[in-house]
């Protein structure tokens, strides 16, 4: 191997899998990995290299998946695709999924593994590879998976976010405050930095910290996004004091929590539906319809879904909404996604909000799942 340049040992990679001797092709292209210089050839230009040549198979991938009727079935679709493109991340993914629903330890460890030690598997696989980890029992080589993942790139601002939002969605906080603080270092005082700092302190139980980061947000994040960053701090600001008021059991406290809410900016409406939901592979996307019967849906009023958020405007006068949570791929043989959805509902006092929490789960499908509100309740 030591002989052989990049470009002619991937075309042998690639005559190799074409002939089914995947083995040997993986072989391949580790070695070329261990024996290139990315200095001289270009981390990108080699990626292209060893992956870029597989076959497209997305789309037939997923029909043929969606048609098999049998766990069997749709794990011989798997095999018989990856032997195409053994890369591919759909691929990988449900088989993954596959392998987890079907409680196949063994060889569902074996793929993680296989993942953990491709160089150019993507973010959200490895990411998932650490999540399966810890639903296995094996938290502490999940959290050395999260870990992994971060050393990948330990100074990209994309990386750090996401992998924080992924150890946040697992209950994690610490560990995704970590996170967080290399990416506030990376990108100093930035409001959606911000934001997510004071998400990872709520869930850590410091309702304080959270709040001072989140109103720090409101009053001057947002300023490049039209204020709508800013807003949905205080939005989530706001939810998290009215909760802590609802388990407040002195009369001082609650007294002072009540002025914190009443100070919190919030828009002039009938109620504001704040949708949270775990960062995953899958994001959960938020619509409204403003009237029961409209077909039309129009976006969430506030859209964070990059980091797992989004929120609705009630107007005064409307009452009632229909809100549509959809996955964003819908992929086949995924697991729903647990949310959380809060209504604030205000009344003549701006500082009394009624709160109204309900949790969901989204299915993987094209339908997503419809939730009504009718002004005061859930439905």
């Amino acid at each position: 191997m030591g002989g052989l340049d990049a470009r002619t040992g991937t075309a042998l990679a690639a005559r190799l899998t074409g002939e089914g001797e995947t083995d040997a092709a993986a072989f391949v292209r580790q070695e070329l990995l261990r024996n290139t210089s990315l200095g001289s050839l270009g981390y990108e230009e080699l990626r292209k290299l060893l992956i870029d040549d597989e076959p497209r198979i997305d789309r037939a991938l997923d029909k043929a998946f969606r048609a098999a009727r049998t766990d069997e079935a749709r794990l011989g679709v798997l095999r018989r695709f990856l032997r195409l493109a053994p890369h591919s991340p759909l691929g990988r993914r449900l088989l993954l999924s596959l392998l987890e629903a079907t409680k196949s330890r063994g060889p569902l460890l074996e793929t993680i593994e296989q993942i953990r030690n491709d160089v150019f598997a993507d973010a959200g696989l490895l990411a998932e590879c650490a999540s399966i980890l810890r639903r296995l029992g094996m938290d502490q080589e999940g959290r050395r998976a999260f870990g992994e993942l971060v050393e990948r790139a330990p100074r990209d601002p994309w990386t750090l976010g996401y992998v924080g939002d992924r150890l946040r969605g697992e209950g994690l906080y610490e560990d995704a405050l970590a996170a967080y603080l290399r990416l506030d270092a990376a990108m100093p005082n930035g409001p959606s930095v911000s934001l997510r700092l004071a998400l990872a302190h709520a869930g850590a139980g410091r309702l304080d910290v959270a709040t001072r980061l989140l109103d720090r947000v409101a009053q001057t994040g947002g300023r490049g996004d039209d204020g709508r960053l800013g807003e949905l701090a205080s939005v989530v600001s706001a939810s998290l004091i009215a909760k802590a008021r609802q388990g407040t059991p002195g009369a001082e406290t609650d007294a002072l929590l009540a002025r914190r809410l009443a100070q919190t900016p919030l828009p002039d409406v009938a109620s504001v539906i704040l949708v949270r939901t775990p960062l995953t592979d899958d994001n959960v996307e938020v619509a409204v319809a403003r009237q029961l019967k409209d077909k039309d849906e129009l976006p969430a009023d506030l859209d964070a879904s990059a980091m797992g958020l989004a929120a609705v405007r009630i107007e005064r006068g409307g009452g009632v909404a229909r809100i549509h949570l959809k996955r964003a791929a819908g992929l086949a043989g995924a697991r729903p996604t647990r949310g959380i959805v809060t209504a604030l509902v205000f009344g003549s006092d701006r500082g009394q909000p009624r709160l109204v929490t309900r949790e969901v789960d989204v299915p993987p499908n094209e339908k997503g799942l419809e939730i009504r509100w009718n002004g005061e309740a859930f439905e």
